[in-house]
């Protein structure tokens, strides 16, 4: 299993986009959470945070680089009035 080190070194490299990126919470009567070596939720926690403040960085990062240009956009129906 890669590390958390590693899936963030990933993420950089390829310059993932921010999404929905969430613990998951284990339900009772699932085999998983009976399971040993179970990642204690602090650290769980901890990992969710520099994920999440990687991928902020790279979104602040694309958006400087779009500052100042006209982009085309695709509107696909009218908006509220």
């Amino acid at each position: 299993m890669p590390t958390s080190a590693a899936t963030l070194a990933l993420i950089e490299a390829v310059g993932l986009r921010p999404g929905l990126f969430l613990q998951i919470q284990h339900r009772p009567g699932r085999r998983r959470r009976t399971l040993p070596d179970q990642v204690p939720a602090a650290v769980k926690a901890a990992r969710l945070e520099q994920l999440q403040a990687l991928l902020r960085d790279q979104q602040a990062r694309s958006n400087r680089g779009h500052g100042g240009r006209t982009v085309p956009v695709l509107l696909e129906r009218a908006g509220r009035q």
